[in-house]
């Protein structure tokens, strides 16, 4: 079990690396397997956010590094409340709960935008790997929040 989250953080790093890489070579190039990685395995918002340039958050390696996703939202809403991130304390308990049970960034930006259907459906046991899949595919594809903003209409 060590050996394998070794190397899904293993492969987390070098996909964020390779990735800012990558984009420094190439400015409008977006998605990929470093997207994707990232939506899979911290967030269904981060692939979608590293195609607009922004990096990954201390937060989601933290949540990255436990063995229990809840466990680690856990923690890393402790983190959170911690930094003092405006975004979480405007969003107040309804924040809080979605970036435990969804994901950091989707709590962290509660106050700008509603979260998907499909994030919501990535609660449900067993199948909500499917609707995590979809996210991550986006990712892999090129597009990014502002766009899905724009199309599903998640502006507040």
């Amino acid at each position: 079990m060590k050996k394998f989250i070794v190397a899904g953080l293993t492969l987390l790093f070098w996909a964020q690396f390779s990735y800012a890489a990558a984009a420094t070579q190439e400015q409008d190039k977006k998605g990929g397997g470093g997207p994707f990685i990232a939506s899979c395995c911290l967030g269904p918002r981060v692939g979608l956010e590293l195609n607009e340039g922004q990096k990954i958050r201390n937060v989601e390696w933290i949540k990255a590094a436990s063995y229990a996703p809840y466990v680690g939202g856990v923690f890393g809403l402790v983190y959170i409340g911690w930094a003092g991130s405006d975004g979480w304390k405007a969003a107040g308990p309804g924040g809080c709960l979605a970036n435990v049970c969804i994901g950091p960034r989707v709590g962290d930006e509660l106050p700008q935008r509603k979260i998907r259907t499909k994030e919501w459906l990535t609660l449900i046991p067993i199948v909500g790997i499917v609707p995590r899949l979809l996210i991550s595919i986006e990712a892999l594809n090129g597009q990014t929040m502002t766009q899905i903003e724009e199309e599903e209409k998640l502006k507040k």
